[in-house]
């Protein structure tokens, strides 16, 4: 054979042998093919309601690139007219953490994006904070404390600043370069040591910070200084407060119980400085009561037993698989307290028209007898008076952000509340809450017709979670300070 033909025979057989390498292949995976190609219905539901709520973030923020409230996210919709101009700093940041879904999505480019959240960080970082916390509300205008007539202005919040940082830290991981840079620089100025104290028995950290009532540990009495949009003043030790005006200290309140705390644990024990840098021991000083709803599973109780409380940390740390030093799943007593609540809903059917299998949702948002309603929650509770935390309302965001502890039961109860029109707030997803009251009343149904944008905020990351595979778990479990706190509290993988 000569070597011009040699070359044919061998391109030939090489051609063969791709071919058939190539068709085998294909018939491997030719029966995945139909189900990589169709949808996964339940992901195509929690999208769309992601896709909802993150445009409703979007329709309450500030998109004025001129203004010093650039980015910042008004606390309701549609805004009530005595608070419009209040922004909720963990609302903001909610819209930032949910950027990395929304481009994976499609929702928004990432040069969009990336030009959003910078801007947005920047306004952040320009706000007056105290030890890196900052106030909870601010104008949305200005950038400056909220003050709503001639109160005292807003307190600096640990809760709302950690769960903002805990979303900047989410996009500084993703986006990197300057924005990255600035959230580093902000999480370096966390002090978290700053709000410890001893209660006579143990350490705890403290819930809130008023800065204009400074304590002089040589008088033991307090100055304060009054703020409101007209005038500020300082009140003189021993001076009477003006009329309306509270005589309230410093530092209010202490988180002495389990609630939605967990991450400020890790973060503060995560930290690169020394000084800063919270002893594990915190972790493990606040009470864990525990308790269980009828035959259900034993769990570590919040205390009215809202389900955001049993949520709010899960939505950046990743619980899943892990204990503590106290052998605790923390994860697995989420998925308990789900459940439970959704069994009490179940049991509480025979006296609400609201419940049933797939209408559940104790949290916290518009009441349809009080305004606003943190109060409302499902057993184990510290009251015996159930009364105090349900009247047949249901929260749907309550039973959709348990979405990653329980997800076939609160992915059926998304379809639920999508067959109700009314519980749509337009093209923004669904309202806080409803209710049907009592069996037999005449009530008729309630519709918030409105939404918190924390709520929206909280329900898009879970859900973004569930159907991205942990997007934002991955992320903020990235980042160094995070690794090292989860460390050094004693988490460990079982």
């Amino acid at each position: 054979m000569s070597k011009k033909n040699m070359k044919v025979f061998l391109s030939v057989l090489l051609l063969m042998f791709f071919s058939t390498s190539l068709l085998a292949t294909c018939f491997i995976f030719s029966s995945c093919t139909p189900k990589d190609s169709t949808p996964n219905p339940d992901f195509v539901i929690a999208e769309e309601e992601a896709r909802r709520s993150f445009n409703g973030l979007m329709a309450c923020a500030n998109k004025d690139p001129d203004s010093p409230g650039f980015g910042l996210v008004s606390d309701q919709y549609p805004a009530p007219g005595s608070t419009s101009n209040r922004a909720s700093i963990q609302s903001t940041a909610y819209l930032l953490g949910a950027m990395p879904g929304a481009i994976k999505s499609g929702w928004i480019t990432k040069a969009d994006a990336q030009k959003w959240v910078l801007g947005t960080i920047k306004t952040l970082r320009n706000t007056e904070s105290f030890r890196g916390f900052y106030y909870h509300y601010l104008d949305i205008n200005t950038a400056q404390r909220y003050l709503s007539g001639d109160d005292d202005g807003s307190e600096v919040s640990t809760s709302d600043t950690t769960f903002m940082m805990s979303n900047l830290i989410v996009c500084g991981q993703y986006f990197g370069g300057e924005i990255k840079l600035i959230v580093d620089e902000m999480y370096y100025e966390l002090d978290y040591t700053f709000l410890v104290f001893n209660d006579g028995n143990r350490d705890l950290l403290r819930m809130a910070f008023h800065p204009e009532y400074s304590f002089d540990p040589v008088t033991r009495e307090y100055n304060y200084t009054f703020y409101s949009k007209s005038r500020q003043r300082t009140i003189n030790a021993g001076e009477k407060a003006p009329a309306g005006v509270s005589n309230k200290r410093e530092f209010t309140n202490a988180w002495d119980t389990y609630a939605q705390q967990l991450i400020f644990y890790i973060l503060g024990a995560g930290h690169p400085d020394p000084l800063k840098r919270l002893d594990k021991s915190l972790f493990y000083s606040f009470d864990r009561p525990k308790g269980n709803y009828g035959d259900g599973e034993e769990i570590i109780y919040a205390t009215n037993g809202a389900a955001w409380k049993y949520q709010f940390s899960h939505q950046f740390v990743d619980f899943r698989n892990t204990v503590d030093e106290e052998g605790v799943n923390w994860f697995e007593n989420s998925r308990r307290a789900t459940i439970a609540a959704r069994q009490f809903a179940i049991d509480q059917s025979v006296n609400y028209k609201t419940f049933n299998e797939n209408s559940w949702g104790f949290s916290a948002g518009t009441s349809s007898s009080s305004g606003y309603g943190s109060f409302y929650g499902s057993p184990p509770v510290k009251s015996t008076n159930l009364d105090k935390i349900c009247d047949g309302t249901v929260m749907p965001y309550g039973a959709i952000s348990s979405i990653v502890f329980t997800h076939e039961l609160s992915i059926a109860a998304l379809k639920y509340f999508y067959t109700i029109p009314e519980l749509q707030v337009g093209e923004y997803g669904l309202c806080d809450s409803f209710n049907y009251w009592e069996i037999g009343s005449d009530r008729k149904p309630f519709y918030s017709n409105n939404f918190h944008t924390i709520n929206k905020g909280m329900q898009t990351i879970m859900l973004q979670n569930y159907y991205q595979d942990g997007l934002v778990w991955n992320l903020f479990n990235s980042y160094e300070p995070v690794k090292d706190g989860k460390a050094a509290i004693g988490l460990r993988k079982i």
